[in-house]
């Protein structure tokens, strides 16, 4: 084995103005090719310890590395190591920060013992194994979410960490240790996984703050004096699978009043309602092992769950348990419940976990609404109906798996759910409601099921991590093009993921790009709107708002409402001659757009058709004055109404904008018209006061492409245009537009 010196550099936390660095060392081993630091003889201040060297990886930070580095105040370890040694940072009482690569697996014993200004921890999601005390009197952590990747959590691995106040303890646990959790006074909040089955001597001792605790079903055994001391106990939920309450498992929770058993009667083990002189234990009718008393303390029937009865089935209408992981029974005194009703959970903060039993068919109106703590939801394999709103706000939902039996997801279903990150919809599900999963932020991926035949108004709006559709390709209503869902004939494009970055080109055979299909793409820069599409929907491109230009094909005879509605950012649009008006709110809140030239084809301009466009300067109108709804210009406080020489019926003014006649005339007589020293022009006169015109030129008008030259605002009613480039063309030809 190979021991050398490393030397690398780090930023002392004393010279933040300094751009210099000083040394650190370390010294380390290599043994068959992997590297472990053994000891550092460093300053202080932030260490950053490398990935490699030598071209080696850094693999293990060893017992005692850090031992009473004090002047240590922030450490990152690489992704590359796995495992950091017993006693690694032990009493390295000026350590605030940690960061751990997402490499590890193993945090040794007394690892991070009294690192007492630690704040900031952040486990990784590879994480197997906290140790022993690994991070034993840690006195400034206030949170600490344990990832499902670790299966123990070793004896005392934070006791006495008395700031704590949140502990999240992942599915993965299978023990909590001995004392894990002791002494932290100021815990308020703890979420025990649903894959912990044993739950150590003294626990959560003396955890003073502590006012109520959910016991998973998953867990059978709770050890000795596991919650004695807690004093703000109030009540405890009890999951089905307890076994065995250990010897004075709950004594002096002098605050305790409730506890609810949802299984048979545990074994006693001795004194475990010890000086609980208020407490009551519930239990569920038909589990069995129960009389008067239960540890000293009376026993009551417990039935958490309102209900209603008609022709002998029941629809629970309410619910007043204890919360945590509920699993919901199919029977209720011999009869089957088929309905989970309005409002039944409804702001039920305490639920983290929901199990649906099979006989369920309806879950109705808002049933779980704002749960904000639920976490997972089993479903039976007889629900049919999700109704309105029946998960809608439940922001913690990160798992559910829809049942086969599915036929109908109702309006706002999953609304604000912004923890589902995928989801697949059922083959026997036909219809999806509006906003069903509006605000879905973290979805990333839709599979729809091959019967799917309805998808509501904004059914993924605002879903704004969304990048894909997949579908069945038996489905005979939808099909996907590059993740993005159309019609199956791919004639209407439908739903454009929010996710997906940059510009886009609809595909060539489509004629109608469908309402909201683009509304709140964001992430979308550009569009190219192929020739063929006739129709632009409701808000199809609403609050696109990186969306800076449009031009519209020919095809284009048809644009509903709001199409175009707070496109912050679009400065310039193309309208063809094919449209005949221009629907309500058509451009409205387009902040950014500056002109634009309505077609002479337009006979109507809608409701607030270019509301409170603010930069909006100059409306060119190439035909007669149309006809006009309320508000079209209101907010469009700098604009300017131009219209054409020939046309009617204009005045001094329309829709509250003063209005000129746009008459720019290119004067081909007098000195100023021709060639001059290295130049040819011509001035530009107008009766109109500051017109903005652009002159441009080509070369060829049978296949004219006109390209522009100079552009010119005829502040004083004249304006000179010169072109210094003329004499690099055979020949050329000029024309004056607006500025648009």
């Amino acid at each position: 084995m190979l021991k050398q010196k490393l030397t690398f550099m780090v930023l002392s936390g004393l010279l933040l103005a300094l751009p210099a660095a000083v040394q650190a060392q370390f010294t380390f081993t290599t043994n068959n090719g992997a590297i472990t630091i053994t000891h550092y003889t460093g300053g202080g201040g932030t260490v950053i310890i490398p990935g490699t060297t030598n071209g080696h990886p850094v693999v293990n930070i060893g017992p005692n590395a850090f031992d009473s580095k004090d002047t240590v105040s922030s450490v990152t370890i690489p992704n590359s190591v796995t495992n950091i040694g017993d006693d690694a940072f032990y009493f390295c009482t000026g350590l605030t920060n940690a960061a751990l690569g997402t490499g590890l697996i193993n945090i040794g014993v007394q690892a991070f013992y009294q690192c007492t200004s630690l704040t900031n921890l952040t486990l990784p999601n590879h994480l197997g194994n906290l140790s022993d005390s690994s991070f034993y009197n840690c006195s400034s952590l206030s949170t600490i979410i344990i990832p499902n990747s670790v299966t123990n959590i070793g004896d005392s691995a934070f006791n006495n960490c008395f700031s704590l106040t949140n502990a999240t303890i992942g599915n993965g646990v299978v023990r909590i240790g001995g004392a894990a959790f002791m002494w932290d006074a100021s815990l308020t909040n703890v979420v025990i996984g649903n894959g912990v089955t044993s739950i150590g001597t003294t626990a959560f001792q003396a955890c003073t703050s502590l006012p109520r605790v959910s016991i998973p079903n998953t867990v059978t055994n709770i050890e000795f004096y596991a919650f004695s001391g807690c004093l703000s106990l109030t009540n405890v939920l009890v999951g089905s699978g307890v076994t065995e309450l250990g010897e004075n498992a709950f004594e002096y929770c002098a605050s305790l009043k409730a506890i609810y058993f949802q299984g048979n009667a545990p074994i006693d083990g001795g004194n475990i309602l010890l000086n609980d002189s208020v407490v009551t234990n519930y239990y569920v009718a038909e589990t069995t092992g129960w009389g008067a008393t239960y540890g000293g303390r009376p026993t009551a029937h417990w039935n958490p769950f309102i209900y209603t009865t008609s022709s002998s089935k029941i629809t629970i209408t309410g619910y007043i348990g204890a919360g945590g992981p509920l699993t919901i029974p199919g029977t209720i005194g011999g009869l089957t419940v088929i309905s989970i009703g309005n409002s039944a959970f409804q702001n039920d903060v305490n639920l983290t976990s929901v199990t649906i039993p099979n006989s369920v068919t309806t879950i109705d109106y808002y049933a779980f609404f704002n749960c904000t703590n639920l976490v997972s939801a089993t479903l039976g394999t007889g629900v049919n109906y999700l109704v309105s709103g029946a998960f809608s706000g439940c922001s913690g939902l990160t798992n559910i798996a829809l049942p086969a039996s599915l036929i109908s997801i109702g309006d706002f279903a999953f609304t604000g759910c912004s923890r589902l990150t995928s989801l697949t919809i059922p083959n026997n599900v036909t219809s999806i409601g509006n906003l069903t999963f509006w605000a879905c932020t973290s979805l990333t991926s839709v599979a729809l099921g091959n019967s799917v035949a309805s998808i509501g108004p904004q059914a993924f709006f605002d879903c704004t991590n969304l990048t894909s559709f997949t579908v069945s390709a038996s489905n005979p209503n939808f099909a996907i093009v590059a993740g993005v869902l159309f019609n199956k004939i791919k004639t209407t494009l439908l739903v454009y993921p929010e996710g997906l970055p940059g510009s886009y080109t609809i595909p060539a055979g489509v004629t109608s790009i469908g309402d909201y299909a683009f509304a709140g793409c964001f992430n979308l820069t550009g569009i190219t709107i192929s020739n063929g599409v006739t129709n632009i929907g409701v808000d199809a491109f609403y609050n696109c708002t990186g969306l800076t230009s449009v031009t519209l094909p020919n095809s284009v005879t048809n644009i509903k409402s709001d199409a175009f509605g707070s496109c912050t950012r679009l400065a310039s649009v193309t309208l063809p001659g094919s449209i005949t008006s221009i629907g309500t709110n058509v451009f409205s809140y387009c902040g950014s757009l500056t002109s634009i030239t309505i077609p002479a084809s337009v006979t109507n301009l809608a409701y607030k058709a270019v509301f409170d466009c603010t930069n909006l300067t100059t409306v060119y109108f190439k035909g007669n004055s149309p006809s006009l709804g309320s508000f079209v210009f209101d907010g469009d406080n700098n604009a300017t109404v131009y219209y054409m020489f020939g046309t009617s019926v204009w005045g001094s003014s329309f829709g509250g904008r003063p209005a000129w006649l746009w008459n720019p005339l290119a004067q081909t007589s007098g000195t100023s018209f021709g060639v001059r020293t290295n130049r040819f022009g011509f001035n530009i006169t107008t009766g109109t006061l500051g017109l903005v015109v652009v002159v441009e030129a080509c070369t060829n008008l049978s296949n004219p492409v006109w390209l522009p030259v100079q552009t010119n605002t005829l502040t004083t009613g004249s304006t000179y245009f010169s072109d210094s480039q003329w004499m690099n063309y055979s020949r050329r030809f000029y024309r004056i537009r607006s500025a648009q």
